[in-house]
């Protein structure tokens, strides 16, 4: 996050370096680090995005998939190149409602990349 943005997650973040999409109305999200509270995603911003929606998040690996309820907690819209049409978003989202297998998927992704706490 950047300096602008204050932290408004509770526990440790960690950063994703695998190959992890999320999936949702927008198309393919890059899932860009975890917590077991939220998530922060990157994506094209094409449209406004609900206050609730649903993400898919898959890893090729393992054949890792979980569909997860998440809640918007903040959105910054971010340039590209100054030689470009697109824009991309930055998503914050707070889990919603977690199951106990959602709850488990949430840590398994948190254990294969805990080395990586922000």
């Amino acid at each position: 996050m950047s300096a602008t943005m204050p932290e408004l997650r509770k526990q440790t973040r960690y950063k994703i370096h695998d190959k992890v999409i999320a999936l949702s109305f927008e198309g393919a999200c890059r899932l860009t680090d975890i917590s077991a509270g939220g998530a922060a995603i990157k994506c094209i911003d094409k449209s406004d995005l609900p206050p609730r929606w649903s993400l898919d998040i898959m890893m090729r690996e393992d054949n890792f998939y979980a569909t997860i309820p998440v809640k918007l907690a903040w959105e910054k819209v971010v340039v590209c190149s100054p030689f470009s049409t697109v824009f991309t978003k930055c998503v914050g989202v707070e889990f919603e409602d977690l199951t106990a297998e959602n709850k488990s998927k949430v840590n398994y992704l948190i254990k294969k990349h805990e080395a990586y706490a922000i």
